[in-house]
């Protein structure tokens, strides 16, 4: 009988252990989701003021695109393709859609960040509304 009440125990203490890293996980997430530069801002001015000081003119491209991942962005990159009006040119493409729980439209991002001879030469920023 007492080896069955140590398993059990032994049973509840590996559960809580678990769902103690699952809250623990979910709280660094949330944490780090809440460090990222651009994740409060709504207008386009502001993110791209927000972006010269993330990737300013310069940076290596490669360094542009991990910085820009590590906000939430998915980036590629683009080679002779236009990018808005700005006519053809060598840029990485980056997106993200933003939205709150409480709203089902999400507001898309498109950055191009320009690039010149593999550093960072412009940014340039687009946003829009999505959604029902």
């Amino acid at each position: 009988m007492t080896k069955h009440r140590f398993n059990k125990f032994a049973g509840l203490v590996i559960c809580g252990a678990i769902v103690a890293i699952v809250i623990l996980a979910l709280i660094s997430h949330k944490y780090h989701a809440s460090r990222q530069v651009t994740r409060a801002i709504f207008d386009p001015t502001a993110m791209k003021v927000a972006l010269a000081t993330l990737v300013p003119n310069g940076t290596p491209i490669a360094d542009a695109q991990g910085a820009m991942e590590r906000e939430g962005f998915t980036c590629e990159v683009h080679r002779d393709q236009p990018f808005d009006d700005a006519g053809n040119m060598n840029y990485l493409y980056c997106t993200r859609a933003d939205s709150s729980w409480s709203n089902p439209v999400q507001r898309r991002w498109q950055i191009a960040i320009v690039d010149t001879n593999g550093h960072v030469g412009a940014v340039i920023v687009r946003a829009g509304l999505v959604g029902p």
